[in-house]
Parts: C-alpha cells; structure tokens; sequence
C-alpha cells in the first residue's frame, strides 16, 4: 500500500525534476530543494521496492555534491534519475 502511494507520488516528483533539468526551477545549494528532493528519494525509494531509483538518486546527489560539482555529471546523472522515476510513474498509471 505504501509502496503504491510512492509511485503515485512519482508524478509529481517527475515533474519537478524535470524543471530542474530545463533550468525552469534552478539547482540550488546543498539544503536547497533541488538537494532535499534528490536526497528524499534517495532514502525513501529503495524503502518501497525501487531500488534503481533509490540508487539513481544516491548517484546524482554524490555528483550534485561532489568538490568541485560536474555540472555535466550532475545532468547526467538527473536524466538517468528522471527516467527511473518515469518508468515508476508510468506504472502507477496502469
């Protein structure tokens, strides 16, 4: 049940990582949205059985944080992380 109630929630998450990814909302530093998105799916994904999401998110938060930041790396790492969270969003569709 709570599992299904995260992948309904994907949606929304889809969507704000998607402004993100335009530039439509701007990365912002460490605390910032951007930073407490990627971190809360991080932690919580893996939680209700996504595991590649959890680890995609864990990915592009290390590279988010990393000394000195890729912003290449970081995109990368969003668009592998937003395609996860849409394969999840799509299912909770069906």
């Amino acid at each position: 049940m709570l599992g299904n109630r995260f992948a309904q929630r994907c949606r929304a998450h889809l969507e704000e990582l998607r402004r993100f990814r335009t530039g439509e909302q701007p990365l912002d530093g460490e605390g910032g949205a951007f930073h407490l998105l990627v971190h809360s799916l991080a932690g919580t994904a893996g939680m209700f059985g996504f595991e590649d999401a959890g680890n995609r998110a864990a990915d592009t938060e290390a590279a988010f944080l990393a000394t000195p930041s890729d912003p290449d790396e970081v995109m990368r790492c969003l668009d592998a992380l937003i395609a996860e969270i849409g394969k999840i969003a799509a299912d909770a569709e069906s």
